[in-house]
């Protein structure tokens, strides 16, 4: 597109056209080849130019908004993968310490701590080996899916393939800011941009359709020898070409310009309808994550925990029943795991927002930045 505007405001080229044949030799009798004629032929853009360049000028500020656009696809895309690599190596984490309590309580029911040491059956002992052994498979579990998201994590990135990135741990943003903001951002959305310079080069396009009905006018300037009464002798001349419409109007031209016109500002519509529709849904849905988020910790994750606690003391003061300890243990870690997904979901939303909103994070916070903090 840089060329094509280096080129808009561009004279075509000329042609020059030499004619070399007998007619002086067969006229005087001397014989031979002469030069009879030289054209030098330039064809006059009068009115097309400055439409021309308009159209470039819009199709490459399209191209430049559409690499735009594209960036911010790539940031979605890479927020995903992140997140999702976020929330693995959390789950890798959790499974471990899963593991780690597991053989705990084998520990205390083998009396190797100093605690209460009471008989298990084999039963319950087995019980506690399949908890052990449950633990092992979520660590393999998690393990694949860590190295999975690792390996796109660097894909992506063109990492080297031993790069062990350090990821801040997933933590809960704070309700979005106000969707109005949003929403008045969404005029520079970068898709909505390159659409509008599309129908700017349409609209152009039109203008240069009309300049091009008809092929330029050629200006010709001629030299020519021929034989005269008083021997051979050159003159010179201008000549002026142009088309006369008669048969042809070229009015298809014209048509399919407009058509594209009317293509780009209906394709700006429906994009403008379709992202105002990703906004405020994307906006509703983090806004539900984020409440559910922090439902689910105060009143699933924190209680658990509390009943985890009191439950494994209560078990190592033989006051509580191996079934008990293992429900208590499966209900913390499991409410654990999902508040991981939750949290994860939320910045697969967030991502998802950005991307609606037409926000990147490679640059400094404007207004509507300042809602997504």
């Amino acid at each position: 597109h840089e060329a094509r505007l280096a080129e808009a405001e561009v004279w075509p080229n000329p042609s020059v056209e030499l004619r070399v044949d007998e007619k002086l030799g067969l006229d005087d009798g001397s014989g031979g080849l002469d030069v009879t004629q030289l054209v030098l032929s330039q064809p006059l853009p009068l009115k097309r130019l400055q439409h021309q360049r308009k159209v470039a000028e819009a199709s490459l500020s399209s191209a430049l908004s559409g690499k735009n656009f594209q960036q911010l696809q790539l940031e979605y895309e890479m927020a995903r993968v992140f997140h999702r690599l976020q929330w693995a190596a959390a789950e890798l984490a959790l499974s471990e310490q899963r593991l780690k309590t597991a053989r705990q309580f084998q520990g205390t029911a083998s009396g190797k701590k100093d605690l209460l040491v009471r008989y298990l059956s084999p039963l319950e002992r087995q019980r506690l080996d399949i908890l052990r052994e449950t633990a092992r498979q979520s660590i393999a579990t998690a393990e694949g899916e860590y190295n999975e998201a690792l390996a796109r994590f660097r894909t992506l990135l063109a990492l080297d393939e031993n790069t062990s990135p350090q990821l801040v741990p997933l933590t809960l943003m704070d309700q979005p800011g106000s969707l109005q903001v949003l929403q008045r951002g969404l005029e520079e959305h970068p898709q909505l941009v390159a659409i509008k310079h599309e129908i700017e080069a349409a609209q152009a396009g039109v203008d240069v359709a009309r300049a091009t009905r008809f092929a330029d006018p050629t200006l010709n300037l001629f030299w020519e020898q021929d034989n005269f009464t008083a021997g051979r002798e050159s003159y010179n001349g201008v000549s002026l070409n142009f088309e006369i419409p008669l048969w042809n109007a070229s009015k298809a031209r014209i048509s399919s310009a407009r058509s594209e016109a009317i293509r780009a500002r209906s394709s700006l519509e429906l994009q403008q309808r379709d992202l105002t529709s990703q906004l405020h849904q994307s906006y509703i849905h983090l806004g539900h994550l984020i409440g559910q988020s922090q439902a689910y910790r105060d009143k699933l994750l924190k209680p658990a925990r509390v009943v985890f606690e009191l439950t494994r003391k209560g078990f190592e003061a033989g006051e509580q029943n191996l079934l008990s300890l293992i429900d208590a243990n499966n209900t913390y870690f499991d409410s654990r795991s999902g508040y991981l997904k939750l949290l994860a979901n939320v910045g697969y939303e967030l991502a998802q927002l950005r991307l609606a909103a037409g926000l990147t994070v490679l640059t400094s916070e404007p207004e509507t930045q300042g809602a997504l903090k």
